[in-house]
């Protein structure tokens, strides 16, 4: 039987759920780029985040699996 993640995660006792952020960029000059980006609406953001409820951790990853989202964000 295949282990999705979602049955890792509720078999687990989980405090905190974390996961990348900026990788190893460059912070310092990434973000003001990023901010002034998406000021002038060259980078919008909403398109590439979509919001999960915890217990649908597995249509997070299959969504980004399919290309249908970049950030899936889980809501707690």
């Amino acid at each position: 039987m295949p282990t999705t993640t979602a049955a890792v995660v509720e078999s687990a006792a989980v405090t905190r759920v974390a996961g990348p952020t900026m990788g190893d960029a460059e912070t310092q000059t990434l973000v003001p780029a990023l901010a002034g980006l998406v000021a002038s609406g060259r980078f919008p953001p909403e398109k590439l985040v979509t919001h999960h409820e915890f217990g649908q951790i597995q249509q997070a990853v299959d969504d980004v699996l399919a290309g249908k989202t970049s950030k899936p964000v889980l809501r707690l």
